[in-house]
């Protein structure tokens, strides 16, 4: 890493860098010697670990999102639906989206989790008790899955790159 660092006249302040070794078994693959070693690490509000399984990150999210239906449920207290489906799109639903394209190929007993927290949320809003199926009220509110949303910004990402397209590259 000095080398490298020297070779293109870059300062490399070894207290403050870490290295993420991505690999199923760390034991066999040495990393730089004079740099720490971490098991995970925050890049952008995207907490991203050496398995890439986004279980961290996904802990982090559930607690945003926890904190989030809190708000709703005061919001809908205080005030009528409207706001509180303000208070879901900018507290709950922008925390669910950011990244999302990232972390949404996870496993499906993670994603599980952070839908049964959407779910809460839905409940939350229409005023259902936990019993209660929420699958209407999804299509009231007009509001997309977890599960949906990936697809959605996967989709809006790969029309926005450009990588929509591959009949161009193979002439048919």
């Amino acid at each position: 890493a000095r080398q490298y660092c020297y070779k293109n006249y870059l300062v490399l302040n070894e207290s403050k860098s870490y290295q993420l070794i991505f690999t199923p078994n760390p034991n066999h693959h040495q990393g730089l010697p004079e740099i720490t070693t971490v098991k995970s690490s925050k890049y952008l509000g995207i907490i991203i670990d050496n398995n890439l399984t986004w279980e961290p990150h996904l802990e982090q999210l559930r607690k945003k999102l926890n904190t989030g239906i809190f708000v709703i449920r005061r919001m809908k207290q205080i005030s009528n639906i409207k706001t509180a489906m303000t208070a879901y799109y900018s507290l709950f639903e922008l925390h669910l989206r950011y990244g999302l394209i990232v972390w949404g190929g996870t496993s499906a007993t993670l994603l599980q989790r952070i839908l049964i927290i959407q779910k809460r949320a839905v409940r939350t809003l229409k005023g259902l008790s936990v019993r209660d199926t929420c699958r209407d009220a999804f299509k009231e509110l007009k509001i997309l899955t977890v599960a949906s949303l990936y697809i959605l910004e996967t989709i809006l990402y790969t029309v926005k790159s450009g990588q929509a397209r591959l009949g161009d590259q193979h002439n048919y």
